[in-house]
């Protein structure tokens, strides 16, 4: 990426009081993730290509977080379990659909609790 874009980018999502933050890898982004959510938390996991390739889930739940994935339950009433406990966790890490270039974070995403 140009580096005056990538300097723009991360100057117009400062006005918004968003840190944005690059990286080269998936391996480079989970170690980031690790690195800021502490294992005591409680982790609400969005339904992301992303996070999956990253084996995100796995990851948290192994070293001792206490994870709501919604792609992982058994069926439909445990998904709608984790659904509701992943919008009261700690954390809640998703993916996003796109940004803009003045600083707008962009989701068309439903989340559907029946």
């Amino acid at each position: 990426m140009n580096i005056d874009f990538e300097s723009e980018l991360i100057n117009n999502f400062k006005t918004r009081n968003i840190e944005l933050t690059f990286f080269e890898t998936l391996e480079e982004t989970k170690n980031k993730i690790i690195e800021l959510i502490p294992k005591k938390s409680t982790v609400g996991i969005g339904n992301s290509k992303t996070l999956k390739d990253m084996n995100i889930s796995q990851v948290l739940n192994e070293r001792g977080n206490i994870v709501f994935d919604k792609t992982l339950a058994k069926n439909k009433e445990e998904s709608k379990a984790m659904k509701k406990k992943s919008l009261l966790s700690d954390w809640f890490i998703t993916g996003t659909n796109a940004i803009s270039k003045d600083g707008h974070i962009v989701n068309i995403d439903l989340v559907v609790i029946d």
